[in-house]
C-alpha cells in the first residue's frame, strides 16, 4: 500500500466515510501536508469537525484562494510576454490540474507553476523571465542532477510566484524517451480560462502516474493529493479519453506500473471506472521496462540508477559533484549564510542527513 495508516484516515474523510470521533482526531497538520484542506471541506459530513479545527480549515482554504489569485494575476503578465515571445511552452501537473478537473482552482493545492518548452528556448525563456523581475532563488543551476531551472518572483510579503521551467519531463531518461515533448504537444489543448497549453487528459493522467511512482521510487513523501489528482482525472474522463489513455500505455510499455499504481487507488478511491480501466488492462502485453518504479522506495537505488542513466563519465561525475559537493550558494540556501571557513563542516553535515534519511526510508 502507497498510504501509511494517517493517509488512509484522510481518504476515508474525502470518502465521506469517516464520521464522529474519528473526523475530529484528524490532524489539520497532516491535511495541509497532504494538499486536502479544500477537499475536506467539500465533506457533507464537516459538520462533524470541531468548530476550532472547522475555522481553522476556512481560514486555510480562504488563503489559498487569495495566494492562487495574486500568483495567478502575475502568471497571466508571465503567459502574455511569452506568446508575444513565440516561445512555445505548456503548463504542467497542479497548475494545469486544478482547472482541468476540480471546480475550484485553488482547491488543489500547488507551491509553483511547472512549465515545459523546448530546450532551445532555454536562454530566451530565463531572459524573459529576468525582465519580469523574477530570479534564481536557488542562486546556482544544476547542470546534470535536475532538467530544469527555477525562476522566482516576490508579489507581497511572504507570497511569491515561483516557475519550474522544465527541459524535459522528468530526470528519468527511460520516462524522457516516453513522454517526449513531441508527444505531450501535439495533444496539447488551449485552456480559454488562462489562455495557455495543458496536456489533454490521457496526458495528464499518464504524466501523474509517472511522477508520483518516480517520487516513490526515489523516497520522497507520496501526497494524498496526488493519488485523489488520478482519481479524479480516471473519473472526468470520457470513453474516447479512456481508449486513448489504455493504447499510449500499452504503446509506452507502462501497463505494470499503471496496474501497480491503478489497483491501490481503486481500493482508496472505490469508483467503476478505475476496476473497468483496471479489467481492461489484463488484457494488455506486461512489460517489465519500468519495474523498478514500482519496487521497494531507495534512495540510494534511485541515485545509482540516476548515474547509471547519464551519459559518458563527465555527466557521471558532474552527477556525483552536484549530489555530494555543489556549489556554496546551496549550503546558504539550506543553512543560511556562513563564513567560507566552515563550509567543509556543512559539507559533512550535509551528506549525513542524506545518509540518515537513507536508513530511515530503508527502515520504513
Amino acid at each position: 500500500m502507497l498510504l501509511s495508516k494517517q493517509q488512509l484516515d484522510l481518504a476515508n474523510i474525502i470518502n465521506q466515510k469517516i464520521i464522529n470521533e474519528s473526523i475530529a482526531k484528524a490532524s489539520v497538520e497532516a491535511m495541509i501536508e497532504n494538499g486536502i484542506c479544500s477537499l475536506v471541506l467539500q465533506n457533507n459530513n464537516v459538520q462533524k469537525i470541531p468548530s476550532n479545527k472547522l475555522d481553522f480549515l476556512r481560514k486555510i482554504d480562504r488563503n489559498l484562494q487569495i495566494i492562487h489569485n495574486l500568483q495567478l494575476n502575475c502568471l497571466k503578465d508571465v503567459f502574455l510576454t511569452l506568446n508575444n515571445e513565440h516561445i512555445t511552452f505548456i503548463v504542467l501537473k497542479g497548475w494545469a490540474l486544478s482547472y482541468e478537473i476540480y471546480s475550484q482552482p485553488h482547491h488543489r493545492p500547488k507551491t509553483d507553476i511547472d512549465i515545459f518548452i523546448e530546450a532551445n528556448s532555454k536562454e530566451r525563456v530565463k531572459a524573459i523571465l529576468q525582465n519580469l523581475g523574477f530570479s534564481n532563488p536557488r542562486g546556482w543551476e544544476p547542470e546534470a542532477i535536475i532538467k530544469q531551472f527555477t525562476m522566482r518572483k516576490d508579489i507581497v510579503r511572504n507570497v511569491y510566484v515561483s516557475i519550474d521551467i522544465h527541459l524535459e519531463i522528468s530526470d528519468d531518461k527511460n520516462i524522457q524517451r516516453s513522454l517526449t515533448w513531441k508527444l505531450i504537444y501535439s495533444g496539447s489543448k488551449v485552456n480559454e480560462t488562462i489562455n495557455v497549453r495543458f496536456p489533454n487528459r490521457t496526458t495528464l493522467l499518464t504524466h501523474a502516474i509517472f511522477h508520483l511512482l518516480h517520487h516513490r521510487a526515489g523516497g520522497d513523501f507520496v501526497k494524498l493529493i496526488w493519488l485523489y489528482d488520478i482519481n479524479l482525472l480516471i473519473q472526468k474522463m470520457t470513453d474516447n479519453e479512456s481508449n486513448s489513455f489504455i493504447k499510449l500505455i500499452e504503446h509506452l510499455g507502462f501497463v505494470v506500473p499503471v496496474r501497480f499504481l491503478l489497483s491501490d487507488i481503486s481500493s482508496i478511491f472505490p469508483n467503476k471506472r478505475s476496476r473497468l480501466l483496471l479489467e481492461r488492462m489484463k488484457e494488455l502485453p506486461q512489460i517489465n521496462n519500468y519495474d523498478y518504479l514500482i519496487n521497494p522506495p531507495s534512495i540510494f537505488k534511485h541515485q545509482l540508477r540516476k548515474l547509471q542513466q547519464a551519459k559518458g563519465i563527465r555527466e557521471k561525475i558532474t552527477i556525483i559533484k552536484e549530489t555530494l559537493f555543489p556549489p556554496k550558494e546551496e549550503i546558504y540556501r539550506k543553512y543560511g549564510r556562513l563564513k567560507t571557513i566552515y563550509l567543509p563542516y556543512w559539507y559533512i553535515i550535509r551528506i549525513i542527513h542524506g545518509l540518515m534519511k537513507y536508513i530511515k526510508n530503508n527502515k520504513s
